[in-house]
């Protein structure tokens, strides 16, 4: 589902950089500035942010709930101190997601906010491209997350995907993955760590292992109470993977938003089996609103349902069919294949080198 600007190019430097050499710059200049909220400054916030809540929260009872802490908070004494603007950002969050339990729900400070004014979409709009060139820049240099392909042994393919980029960036990276990966007999899709992103792009990639057109969600809006269906996608541009070559999807606790949604999806059509750790259970999506020209927040403005079993997962999570630690769901997917392979193959050195690797990997 998507992600806030702030928050995917925040989770895309905390996942890909490293040791930066001007990183003492980067704290002089931060410390440069910092901002400090009076009290007049931090009400006129919370006041802003509630309103935003009242009338886009996708749960209304929730939003109710929300609305009344903030009211509290705002008449809280201890507002009466400076208070750094990040921190303020950070604190109110922490309270927005203890009360609601929605990990998407945030506030946001940023000096550049207001130009999210420009870009603020409508109730019954959804961000499907980058924001800004900063974003974009951010994304390339991590190649739009596509973090690794391989053959492994046996001719099993494996594709590592850490974040789903817009979907007219992620499309060709999409099918020219799957011209490489369409002669393997089983697929391995890395979801471990994948923090979501864009919405569509995880249907799209669903288009690619299965053979038609397929419904795969209803998205639930709060304002109209529209429900949108999503399809995967009757034409791709690149080569389905068989639908009868074994495919797995490995999570954790770190699989969040629209990853989860990939894998959820998979499982109950029954196209992928699911390994690894209980995901984060984030599933519902929304859009960055603007508070003021310093703070934005992101909002949950709809729900997901599977189409075939009429619910979500938010706040539980995509539970694994086989279920194992992050570390060592890649062997145990291997190992559930090659297992399998073993049962159907009569060639007995064959069998045998089957045997020593499943060995290995266990």
């Amino acid at each position: 589902m998507s992600l806030s600007i702030r928050a995917i190019t925040s989770t895309l430097a905390i996942l890909f950089v490293c040791n930066f050499a001007s990183s003492a710059a980067a704290t002089n200049e931060q410390s440069e500035n910092i901002h400090m909220m009076t009290a007049k400054e931090q009400k006129e916030v919370l006041k802003k942010l509630k309103k935003q809540i009242n009338e886009q929260y996708i749960d209304k009872t929730v939003a109710q709930k929300l609305s009344s802490d903030l009211e509290k908070l705002s008449q809280n004494k201890i507002l009466a101190n400076p208070v750094d603007a990040i921190e303020f950002a950070e604190s109110i969050t922490l309270e927005l997601q203890s009360t609601s339990g929605d990990k998407h729900l945030r506030l946001e400070y940023s000096p550049q906010s207001e130009a999210l004014a420009t870009a603020q979409k409508s109730d019954n709009e959804i961000s499907t491209d980058f924001a800004s060139e900063q974003e974009k820049a951010m994304w390339d240099s991590h190649n739009m997350g596509f973090d690794k392909m391989e053959r492994l042994p046996f001719n099993i393919g494996y594709l590592k995907i850490s974040a789903f980029a817009p979907m007219k960036h992620a499309e060709p990276m999409i099918a020219a993955a799957f011209t490489l990966l369409n002669r393997s007999n089983a697929l391995i899709l890395d979801l471990r760590g994948n923090f979501g992103g864009y919405e569509y792009t995880s249907g799209l990639l669903a288009s690619y292992l299965l053979d038609k057109k397929t419904h795969l969600i209803n998205m639930h809006w709060r304002n109209n109470n529209r429900i949108e269906q999503r399809w995967s996608q009757a034409k791709v541009n690149g080569p389905r993977y068989a639908i009868d070559k074994p495919v797995y999807i490995l999570v954790d606790e770190n699989t969040f938003s629209a990853g989860e949604v990939f894998s959820h999806v998979m499982k109950h059509l029954k196209r992928a089996k699911i390994v690894g750790a209980q995901t984060a259970g984030a599933s519902n999506a929304g859009e960055d609103y603007l508070i003021d020209k310093n703070f934005s927040a992101f909002i949950p403005n709809r729900r997901m349902t599977n189409a075939v079993t009429g619910k979500g997962f938010e706040g539980v999570g995509v539970k694994p069919d086989i279920k194992t630690t992050s570390e060592l769901a890649l062997n145990l997917a291997q190992v559930d294949y090659l297992e399998t392979l073993y049962e159907i193959t009569e060639h007995p050195a064959l069998k045998k080198r089957i045997k020593a690797r499943v060995e290995l990997l266990k």
